[in-house]
C-alpha cells in the first residue's frame, strides 16, 4: 500500500453511527462521462464532490491523501479512476459508471486526439501520418486495451491517458 493512504479501512463497529456509503462515479474516458459530470456539477456543490482528475503520474492515493479533509462531508467522488478509493478511506462506496462499446469507444478516442487535442502528444502524430490507427492500435496503449473492465474492477494499475 501506498505511503499516501488516507486512512486504514476498519469495519464499523455496533456502537458507532453508521456513515452514508460515498457514492464513486468511475469517469471512463469517451463514454459520455464529461456530459454526465456535467449533471453532477450542477446538482452537487463544489465543496461537497471530490473530483480526482489527475495528470502527471499522480497516485490515486496520492489524490485522496490532498483531499483527506474532505472526506467526510463529501456527497461524492468522480474521476478518471480505478475501482480503489473504498482501499483508501474509512468510507464505505457504491461506485456507479458509463460503458460504451468498446470499439466505438476506442475510435472515439482516437479522433479526439486526432482532431482536438493539439496539446496530446500523438496528435501532431497522427495529423501528419506518423502514426497511423492501426499502427496506434498494436501498441496497445492503456486506453485501448480494455481499459473499461480494468477500471471498474479494479484492476487498473493507475489509470494513465494514453
Amino acid at each position: 500500500m501506498s505511503r499516501y493512504v488516507v486512512r486504514e479501512h476498519k469495519p464499523s463497529k455496533g456502537d458507532e453511527p453508521v456513515k452514508a456509503k460515498l457514492p464513486v462515479f468511475i469517469h471512463i474516458p469517451k463514454t459520455a462521462g464529461t456530459a454526465f459530470r456535467s449533471v453532477i456539477e450542477r446538482n452537487v456543490p463544489a465543496d461537497k464532490r471530490i473530483e480526482l482528475y489527475r495528470t502527471g503520474g499522480i497516485t490515486l492515493a496520492q489524490v485522496l491523501w490532498q483531499q483527506n479533509h474532505r472526506i467526510d462531508k463529501a456527497e461524492i467522488v468522480l474521476g478518471h479512476i480505478e475501482r480503489r478509493v473504498h482501499e483508501l478511506i474509512e468510507r464505505e462506496c457504491d461506485y456507479f459508471t458509463i460503458l460504451r462499446d468498446p470499439v466505438e469507444r476506442v475510435l472515439s478516442l482516437y479522433k479526439f486526439i486526432k482532431f482536438d487535442m493539439k496539446e496530446h502528444p500523438l496528435h501532431k502524430k497522427f495529423n501528419s501520418g506518423e502514426i497511423t490507427f492501426r499502427q496506434w492500435l498494436d501498441r496497445a496503449p492503456p486506453m485501448t486495451s480494455n481499459v473499461m473492465t480494468k477500471m471498474v474492477s479494479g484492476l487498473a494499475t493507475e489509470y494513465q491517458p494514453s
